[in-house]
This record gives structure tokens, sequence and C-alpha cells, in this order.
């Protein structure tokens, strides 16, 4: 039997894991702001 260090996979997965967390933040961040512009452009189209 070996063994294997599974420590570094792990610390690639979390790395991963986190960054795709960032992203979808960021998405979500951008998503509120077009929202946002959508809502004022509308509100001008209204006047």
């Amino acid at each position: 039997m070996f063994n294997l260090d599974t420590q570094p996979l792990i610390n690639k997965i979390t790395e991963f894991t986190y960054s795709q967390k960032q992203s979808q933040q960021e998405i979500i961040a951008l998503l509120k702001q077009n929202n946002s512009l959508l809502s004022q452009i509308l509100t001008k189209l209204e006047k």
C-alpha cells in the first residue's frame, strides 16, 4: 500500500469552489445593476 497525499488536491478543489462562488457573486451583482438600469429606463419612458 502506498500513502497518497490528498492535501494538494483538496486545496485545489477548495480554491476552485471559492473562485466559483466569487464568480457567482459577481454575476449576481451585475444582474442587480442591470435590473436597476432597466427600471430607470422604464421610469423615464413612462414619463
